[in-house]
């Protein structure tokens, strides 16, 4: 009898699974439950469809339904699970006002996450209308609301909060006020480097307003936009009143093979709970990267034995990421020094400098500011910043790469890398931040 898996989720994490089941398995039942009208589409690129790079926002779907039917996988769209019973193993759905109910042999939960609007917060916003940017159908909102608005409000300045800022400033001109807790990109840049995002979005007409909550909206008009980017929060209510396992990030728990603590139920993407390669500690992670590899390892293994020599390992977490933001590409992998002095786990020795992309007789350089920082202890990397104007994520993936093979200072400054007056300078900027960490270093031994 073919193996029934059902995937609860179709988003990247959901479609991922699905596809890599299938390959894995070509006789399997596979069926996937989204409670989306519009099959895996890219969250990421929402803010580029409301600021006009993307033409339409039915660009951004990745996996139209023709390819989960040419694969023969049961997509069912506009369907919300209801319940979940492991001993009998059936997914309880609700789809155009019917219950339904699936059995499985193998399940995985790619549920998500929702948009995390906080109790005190809503009290602020009372009545006002605002929004928030998670599907289509947010994008499609915010659009019909900036086309007749002048000024913006954007609380949080995430990804998707700093991204969307410049697409209501760019293409509908408004007048653009970020509101943050913190400080711009707290989670992957020290203030140092934060700063210059801050210089680039105030040099660019947008206001910031940092270390501050909203506590009063009487000065916003009634016809701003108010958009909501105050990070996410893990769906797992559901599965949680089943018996299945959450870990103290609020994610689902898993093993190394992506299991929760049923063995034929998995989990991957924004829902479960990962675990840091850095630091070994629980952690959730919004991105789309993982989300795609995670699901990969989650499908594969859900259509094999649960003994099989071939069933693949959750992939490495660095936090590596990257951003463009108005002309400037910002990213970082590992965790910042401001994480290290507050959680004392290593003592850390950084290094921070400017230098040209480009050599400097070569025209269309320009300046690449990078922060490496190492633990002073055993000179290993352990995080990474950069910012500049463009090849900034093959830089962050080189520093992924160090941290992952627990590459020292040393080992940095004796690396080769390529050189051409018009694509490279004799001397990469990660090898000079390098150099200036090894001063840092051997000036405290001193």
């Amino acid at each position: 009898m073919p193996k029934r898996i059902v995937i609860i989720g179709g988003g990247t994490a959901g479609a991922s699974a699905a596809l890599a089941a299938r390959k894995s398995d070509r006789q399997a039942v596979i069926t996937v439950l989204s409670r989306e009208a519009y099959p895996t589409y890219s969250r990421c690129g929402l803010p580029f469809a409301i600021g006009g790079v993307i033409p339409a926002l039915e660009n951004l779907v990745v996996f139209p339904e023709k390819v989960f039917a040419a694969q023969k996988i049961d997509l069912k769209l506009n369907t919300e699970v209801t319940k979940l019973n492991v001993q009998t193993k059936e997914v309880t759905y609700r789809q155009a006002d019917k219950d339904g109910i699936i059995n499985y042999d193998a399940l995985i939960i790619t549920s998500g996450s929702v948009p995390s609007v906080p109790g005190p917060l809503l009290k602020v916003l009372g009545s006002r209308r605002y929004f928030v940017l998670r599907t289509i159908d947010d994008a499609r909102r915010i659009m019909a609301q900036a086309a007749s608005a002048k000024s913006a409000l954007i609380i949080g300045a995430s990804f998707i909060g700093l991204e969307t800022a410049e697409a209501l400033k760019e293409k509908y001109k408004l007048d653009v006020t970020l509101i943050e807790q913190f400080r711009v990109l707290w989670r992957m840049l020290d203030v140092d480097t934060s700063k210059l995002v801050y210089d680039h979005l105030v040099a660019h007409g947008i206001k910031v307003r940092e270390n501050e909550t909203l506590s009063d909206l009487s000065a916003v008009p009634e016809s701003a936009v108010i958009i909501v980017s105050a990070g996410i929060r893990p769906e797992t209510a559901i599965f949680k009143e089943a018996g299945i396992e959450v870990g103290p990030s609020g994610g689902i728990k898993t093993n190394e093979y992506l299991q929760t603590n049923f063995p034929d139920i998995y989990t991957a993407g924004d829902c479960a709970e990962s675990v840091s390669g850095a630091t070994g500690e629980p952690l959730l992670i919004g991105l789309g990267t993982i989300a795609a590899r995670q699901g990969v390892a989650a499908g594969i293994n859900a259509s094999l034995p649960a003994d099989s020599i071939d069933r693949k390992t959750v992939p490495i977490i660095l936090n590596a990421s990257v951003l463009k933001l108005l002309g400037r590409e910002i990213g970082s992998a590992g965790f910042t020094e401001e994480y290290f002095k507050k959680t004392g786990k290593i003592s850390t020795a950084s290094g921070t400098i400017k230098f040209l992309s480009l050599p400097h007789y070569y025209p269309g350089g320009s300046d690449v500011h990078v922060k490496l920082i190492a633990d002073r202890s055993t000179g290993a990397i352990v995080g990474g910043q950069v910012l500049g104007q463009s090849a900034v994520g093959a830089r962050v993936n080189m520093i992924s790469l160090m941290i992952e093979n627990r590459m020292t200072v040393s080992d940095v400054l004796r690396s080769d890398f390529c050189y051409s007056p018009p694509v490279a300078d004799i001397w990469e900027p990660i090898t000079i931040a390098a150099q200036a960490l090894e001063r840092v270093i051997k000036a405290k031994k001193i």
